[in-house]
Order: structure tokens, then sequence, then C-alpha cells
């Protein structure tokens, strides 16, 4: 169970510092000192000086959250907050690929329901206005 855990914020911590929208990866390493000490290492096929700022401030606030042990609700705005300012590229290739997903679901349902014999398919309707272009 504690791989898991660590594997999932392993995952958190290289998604967070993944700012361009393609061909940017992440990967990261730790080493735990002590109880309370934990270095992360970073590495990216395209570091840059924008790529460190944003890394730093994305260590700031994971330390600020644990040093005043903020509130879950609170660490989240602040983080997204972060991440909007900094990585505006990559969240709009994200919500575009969304966009287009749910523009072809039902498409994507009449194909389905086409090929399977089964009459039972309950697909989930999402609310596009949710998704609203500006």
């Amino acid at each position: 169970m504690a791989i898991s855990k660590h594997l999932v914020l392993h995952n958190w911590i290289a998604l967070s510092l993944i700012r361009e929208a393609h061909t940017h990866a992440a990967a990261i390493a730790s080493s735990r000192f002590s109880e309370k000490s934990t270095r992360v290492y970073y590495a990216k096929n395209n570091l840059n000086s924008s790529d460190e700022v944003h890394a730093q401030e994305f260590t700031e606030l994971v330390q600020l959250g644990e040093f005043i042990q903020m509130s879950i609700g609170e660490f989240q705005k602040q983080y997204f907050a972060l991440m909007h300012k900094n990585r505006l590229t990559k969240l709009k290739h994200c919500v575009n690929y969304l966009r287009h997903f749910m523009d072809n679901l039902s498409q994507t349902e009449t194909i389905i329901s086409s090929i399977l014999p089964i009459k039972e398919i309950n697909f989930v309707h999402y609310d596009k206005t949710l998704l609203m272009r500006t």
C-alpha cells in the first residue's frame, strides 16, 4: 500500500513540473534523509530557466503547506493558481483534448452500440456547458 501512495505522489510531482503542451516530460526521484526530510530530484527533456522558477515556486508552496499546516482547500486553491500561472499552455492543451473527446462522445456511443450486441449499455452523458469556449 505504501508503494502505491509513493507512486501517486511521484506522478503528481512529475506532472506538476510539466509546463509545455507537447513533447515535454519530467521524471523524479526522491531520497528520504530522516522522518521529516526528503529531497526530490527531477529531470526534464527541455529544462530552461522558466522550468527552474516553476519548480522553485512549486517547492515553496509544498513546503509552506507543510510548515503552516495549510488546509486542503487552501492548498488546492494556491496549487491551481500556481499551475494556471505557470502551466497555462499545458492546461489549455488538456482542456482542448477533453473538449474534442466530449464532442466525439455521441459518435463513439453510436459506434460501440452498433458493434456490441448488448442492449443495456448505459453511457454517462456529460454536461458540455462546463467546458464553454472563451
